[in-house]
């Protein structure tokens, strides 16, 4: 529902099947995690793309959680490098800033052009993929998805009381 497929449980309006990669909780790890990066830092940055369904049910979670990690979100929706460029540029324009990539094909396209200006403004960041940490990024925290311990035997999914994230760091190296 939060994320606009379904205007409600009783009445969904028709069917939709499938499941999401990134739970909406995960987002307290990734504000976890960059208070663990940066924990001076009383700010976080959150590039979005405004069309995202998934994006636009993990901003009231950020919202909602960002207190208790004594930071306040300031959100930008980008749909292209000029919006990014603007987006990071304005927010770096005060100190004390942290920097959430949300997932989605926008800042995908743009990792290595987000991944500079992270280092070019000194910002902290987290991102939802390891690859764009090896793109350049600071640290990736995502939903494990490989079959362990943590997977059912009867079924390909996840237990539902067993979800592990993982968490990677780039240990300073840009790529």
């Amino acid at each position: 529902m939060r994320g606009g497929f379904v205007p409600s449980i009783a009445h969904p309006g028709g069917n939709i099947t499938g499941f999401a990669l990134y739970e909406y909780e995960i987002v307290e790890k990734w504000l976890e995690l960059l208070k663990q990066l940066a924990p001076m830092a009383d700010r976080v940055c959150v590039l979005y793309d405004p069309t995202n369904p998934t994006n636009r049910g993990q901003l009231p979670e950020i919202e909602s959680r960002a207190p208790a990690f004594a930071v306040r979100s300031s959100t930008f929706p980008v749909g292209d490098a000029r919006e990014i460029e603007h987006a990071i540029g304005t927010f770096a324009s005060e100190p004390n800033g942290r920097l959430i990539v949300l997932p989605n094909p926008v800042t995908e396209v743009h990792r290595e052009l987000i991944a500079a200006l992270a280092a070019k403004y000194r910002l902290p960041a987290v991102y939802p993929y390891r690859w764009q940490v090896t793109s350049g990024g600071l640290a990736c925290c995502r939903f494990s998805s490989r079959p362990n311990s943590n997977w059912s035997s009867t079924s390909r999914l996840p237990r539902r009381s067993a979800s592990t994230y993982r968490c990677h760091c780039s240990r300073g190296r840009t790529r």
